[in-house]
């Protein structure tokens, strides 16, 4: 085509005479070739579009009367049809001989029957699993009901009591049996295999502090948890979302009545990302979870602060002493003030500044300051329940979760000026006048109505009217 252009291209420069004609009637010839071909590809398409779809209808009805066929053929011999059923609908295998485009025939249904049967028996073993492992669960939400002799929650879950020997060797074991009686025995010795359960978990969990305090050398951790050592103050494990600094919706520090708690982040965030759904993570093998020397220094320096022995100190014996908290990286900010943070929230906090041997660290309040938060800490108590190991409050009235973040709490409906609260007015003062004054606001005189002090608290505070 390239030559043929060039020689007409080359006669109309030279001047020959009709050439320039007889181009334009070659390239209209071209053009009228060309839309035959581009009708007769579309016709083609178009045939071989409807050869598909005919191919595909006469397939899809093919393996429907095969399906059929194998269904009540397997049924005859005394299948369960959920099983049979089963087996036919699973597209996701490629080699479903169910789904085999072709009539099946006496000699093939020979051939491929024991495959067959192998299939159904596979999908009635998976069946039984599944509802023996329902009836497991079942019969255990209840027997957990009834059975309180943990009060510390480390207990096998759901899920994970499925894994107990006692009870996997019966949903494994053969026979069609389902009913709850097959499970009576194993319920009877539970107790003692939860015990066993717990004992090696708990030992995992000492082994655990025992080499993040640097001291396992020689030491059992069996010996050690006998005595005592997860129930310190300072026996601190951390999850995957507080050691990659990450913003999870639960706290990231737990202690070992509060391990039941954790959940992990590392399976639906890529590192770096931000936590957007978490999820509880199982009891079994203690997945990301760890006790991490620094965080374990960081628990000794709040202990002594709160005039307690660190290597005796429980963590119920910090909660009665209920020290609270200045973070000393955080003083100083502009970001509307510091905040007290009870001696969990702190830990809780650390996730926050990423490092924590690198930190300030914390600094006990004065006696003033301490007053002024028990104060406003009793205030909001009496409204709403609020849990101080997850929020904490400013002098100014602000509070905060573990990562300063705001958290909006309510408050009750304002008092007028003579009812005192949060104002300061003379009793007999119109309330449309500027006469009272925020209780939040430390060494502040200025003025408002009490319908500009509830919009004050309210955008300031961040507390809003019941």
């Amino acid at each position: 085509m390239a030559e043929i252009v060039k020689d007409y291209n080359l006669r109309i420069d030279t001047g020959t005479e009709g050439a320039r004609g007889e181009f334009h009637e070659f390239l209209a010839s071209q053009k009228v070739e060309m839309a035959e071909q581009v009708k007769s590809g579309n016709t083609i398409k178009e045939w071989f579009e409807e050869a598909t779809r005919v191919r595909l209808v006469m397939e899809g009805k093919l393996i429907e009367e095969r399906r059929a066929a194998m269904v009540a053929k397997l049924t005859e011999l005394g299948h369960d049809p959920r099983d049979v059923n089963t087996c036919a609908s699973d597209r996701r295998n490629p080699t479903n001989i169910f789904w085999i485009p072709r009539q099946l025939s006496d000699a093939e249904w020979e051939r491929v029957r024991p495959k067959a049967d192998a299939m159904v028996e596979m999908c009635k073993r998976h069946r039984l699993q599944r509802e023996r492992s329902d009836v497991v669960q079942s019969r255990y939400a209840n027997f957990r009901k009834t059975y309180d002799a943990y009060p510390d929650r480390l207990v096998p879950d759901k899920s994970s009591v499925l894994s107990l020997p006692i009870i996997a060797q019966i949903i494994e074991s053969d026979g069609d049996d389902i009913e709850p009686r097959l499970f009576d025995e194993a319920f009877n010795d539970l107790p003692a295999a939860i015990d066993e359960w717990r004992r090696v978990r708990r030992a995992d969990l000492a082994r655990m502090i025992l080499e993040a305090q640097g001291g396992s050398d020689g030491e059992d951790p069996d010996t050690a948890e006998e005595e005592g050592i997860l129930h310190l103050a300072t026996s601190i494990f951390v999850s995957c979302a507080g050691v990659k600094g990450f913003r999870a919706n639960s706290p990231s520090v737990y202690w070992l009545e509060t391990i039941h708690e954790r959940r992990c982040v590392c399976s639906s965030n890529r590192e770096g990302s931000r936590v957007r759904n978490d999820f509880q993570s199982k009891y079994d093998g203690l997945e990301c979870l760890q006790a991490l020397p620094d965080w374990i220094a960081q628990a000794r320096e709040l202990v002594q602060a709160a005039g307690l022995d660190p290597r005796t100190a429980t963590a119920k014996d910090m909660d009665n002493c209920n020290p609270r908290f200045w973070c000393k990286d955080c003083l100083g900010t502009s970001w509307k003030g510091n905040v007290a943070r009870s001696w969990r929230n702190c830990m809780a906090h650390l996730g926050h500044h990423n490092k924590p041997s690198s930190w300030k660290g914390f600094e006990l309040l004065s006696a003033k300051d301490r007053a002024i938060i028990e104060a406003k800490e009793t205030a909001l108590a009496a409204i709403q329940e609020i849990d101080w190991n997850k929020v904490a409050l400013s002098l100014q009235g602000l509070a905060v979760d573990v990562h300063k973040s705001v958290v909006k709490l309510k408050h009750p409906s304002l008092p007028s000026p003579a009812q005192g609260g949060d104002l300061d007015a003379a009793p007999d003062e119109d309330a449309t006048e500027k006469k009272v004054k925020c209780k939040f606001c430390l060494n502040s005189s200025r003025e408002f109505t009490v319908l500009g002090l509830a919009n004050h608290i309210e955008g300031k505070h961040g507390i809003t009217n019941a």
